[in-house]
């Protein structure tokens, strides 16, 4: 009995041996993590962010204390990693408190909740819904995220982000999305059967804000009336601002050489031709003006139509619109 009782000691120790060393650190491995604590603070000032970053990882990472975490959340939220500055600063949040613990620590605490306030108002979610097929894998950026996440809005950071799906049949759906701080995403990903894979259309609304286009398959093709409309707009818009400029300088030109002939509005009979000319000139500016800025209209309703839907489009002089299902 008590050789087994000597045993299971034994055991005990080799288990939670690591665990106490990572709660105890030995005077060597503080002094380690002081060390990469200061060259976090040096990296910061001199604006070297990622290698910042990686130092203050293997401080936290030795330490796992609140003055380590806060320094890590912050440093993960002056890059732009909203979503890893959010997680630090929930860790900071759930560490036990000691007794006696230093000033610091309840500084850490105080930072941690502020910096825990204000991101989760800044941090843009995406409610992501897979349509057809079920999907094996739901990845951001390449990352494998859990199929259950996807049952809330699916926090991430701002900027463009690739969100693509996977069925067990090889199908795959894939989109990008350019996301803002406060943003509100839902979008929706369809797996088709058999192992084709894209070709799957996507869905998304957000306030003012629409989601990219399909990178896989013909979903980010322009329909034929998008294409017509924004190359010949645009292209309307550059001959009459051409035109208009030209016929305008010789406007320009002839009702200076009038002016001399002219005095109180009464004008010599010989300057009459000069006069009309002018006015010829002036009127065909006028009108090209007018032309580029109707086919800049035009081109800017291709440019930002929906693709491959019915859209009706009304253009007149002065004035221009579409409508339609979107």
């Amino acid at each position: 009995m008590g050789s087994r009782i000597r045993v299971l000691l034994a055991v005990a120790l080799l288990l939670f041996a690591p665990t106490a060393m990572a709660a105890n650190p030995s005077p060597a491995e503080r002094e380690t993590a002081r060390r990469l604590m200061d060259e976090g603070k040096s990296r910061v000032k001199t604006g070297e962010l990622d290698r910042a970053l990686e130092a203050y990882k293997k401080a936290h990472e030795i330490m796992h204390v609140p003055s380590t975490g806060i320094a890590l959340a912050k440093t993960q939220y002056q890059m732009g990693h909203l979503v890893e500055a959010h997680a630090a600063a929930r860790e900071v949040l759930q560490m036990p408190r000691e007794d006696n613990e230093p000033a610091p620590f309840e500084h850490a605490r105080k930072q941690a909740r502020q910096l825990d306030d204000e991101l989760k108002k800044r941090i843009p979610t995406v409610k992501i819904t897979i349509r057809g097929a079920p999907a094996e894998k739901v990845l951001v950026d390449d990352v494998e995220i859990p199929l259950d996440s996807l049952k809330e809005p699916v926090p991430m950071n701002p900027g463009t982000r690739i969100i693509s799906a996977r069925s067990a049949e090889g199908a795959e759906s894939k989109t990008s999305v350019a996301l803002s701080e406060k943003d509100t995403l839902q979008i929706e990903l369809e797996l088709g059967p058999g192992k084709t894979v894209g070709n799957a259309p996507v869905k998304g609304t957000t306030p003012n804000r629409t989601t990219g286009p399909s990178l896989e398959g013909g979903g980010g093709e322009r329909s034929a009336l998008s294409s017509t409309l924004m190359y010949g707009g645009f292209g309307i818009a550059v001959v009459g601002v051409t035109v208009g400029s030209i016929t305008g300088l010789v406007a320009l030109s002839k009702a200076g050489d009038v002016k001399p002939q002219c005095e109180n509005k009464i004008c010599d009979p010989a300057a009459s031709g000069d006069l009309d000319g002018a006015k010829s000139m002036a009127t065909i500016a006028n009108i090209s003006f007018v032309a580029a800025g109707v086919g800049a209209v035009v081109g800017i309703i291709g440019l930002i139509l929906p693709k491959k839907n019915t859209v009706h489009v009304q253009v007149g002089i002065g004035s221009a619109g579409v409508r339609g299902t979107f």
